[in-house]
């Protein structure tokens, strides 16, 4: 399984602040990672699945397509500093 662990300095996001990690920010992650590419199979089902994580902890996450490919990942929000 994939792991994505977002570090709060990663999504511009101040220690105590309230966020929220949408579909959006994880695409933007992956995609400044190199891990997907714009507008290919899995960016798409990104895109479409609406996410919105608010706390800190860990959040797995799968993707299935039409030809019974899945994607499972787990997306770990931690504190840092």
């Amino acid at each position: 399984m994939p792991l994505i662990i977002l570090y709060l300095n990663d999504l511009d996001i101040e220690k105590d602040q309230k966020f929220a990690v949408t579909q959006d920010d994880l695409i933007n992650y992956l995609l400044t990672r190199g891990l997907i590419r714009e507008n290919d199979d899995v960016y798409e089902k990104i895109e479409s699945k609406k996410i919105k994580l608010t706390d800190f902890g860990t959040y797995p996450i799968k993707y299935t397509f039409i030809n019974n490919i899945s994607i499972n990942m787990s997306i770990h929000i931690i504190k840092t500093g």
